[in-house]
């Protein structure tokens, strides 16, 4: 698929049985190449771009990919930069663009804004071991299309957003903590990763709002 071959690929097939292929490829890139079925015509300039370009990046990745309202494939991937020891995120803005792979930068690696492409902003620095990774997620109904992070499916309200409430009492001091333990309501991705902490290693979840 890709001339340069990939490290980290990542292969999805959405609900209407569109492939979408990501990869960590070229000059420490973040490529994407997609086919509308499986035994489509392949071809290197219509069917894959350089999604995110900025440095070295797009190790450690992983993908999800959802329909919008529209029908059209929403391919989201998740990624390491090791330019700034980050998470960054990606995910298609221009999804009706006519070959479904608009380029996410330029020759001269600018963002084009086809592709809505940010750093997590996370205090903590995610592990990189070989085996570690970016992981990715979004809410889906049962046909795949995007759907609320609530426990219902539905638009936020206060009765569907799930959380839970933890007591805990250690050498007679006691705490109540309540967290979140589902989606924060928005069609935003989830994210995990692993981070070392002081003693030891955890894993750090997140979503935009």
């Amino acid at each position: 698929i890709f001339e340069e071959g990939g490290e980290y690929c990542h292969i999805e097939v959405d609900k209407n049985n569109h492939i979408h292929i990501a990869a960590y490829a070229g000059n420490g890139d973040v490529k994407y190449a997609y086919l509308d079925k499986f035994n489509s015509a392949y071809n290197e300039t219509s069917n894959s771009c350089t999604v995110d370009a900025s440095g070295a990046v797009g190790e450690h990745l992983t993908l999800d990919v959802a329909i919008d309202e529209k029908g059209n494939s929403i391919p989201y991937i998740g990624y390491f930069t090791a330019a700034i020891k980050a998470p960054k995120y990606a995910y298609l803005v221009d999804t009706t663009h006519a070959n479904k792979v608009p380029a996410g930068v330029d020759d001269y690696e600018r963002f084009t804004g086809a592709w809505e492409v940010t750093v997590l902003p996370t205090p903590s620095r995610p592990t990189t071991n070989r085996e570690d990774k970016i992981n990715i997620g979004v809410f889906k109904d049962e046909d795949g299309k995007l759907n609320w992070s609530t426990t219902d499916g539905n638009a936020p309200a206060d009765s569907n957003i799930g959380t839970s409430t933890c007591s805990i009492s250690v050498n007679g001091y006691s705490s109540t903590e309540t967290s979140q333990c589902y989606g924060n309501g928005s069609k935003n991705a989830v994210f995990a990763y692993q981070i070392s902490g002081g003693t030891g290693s955890c894993i750090e979840t997140a979503q935009m709002r």
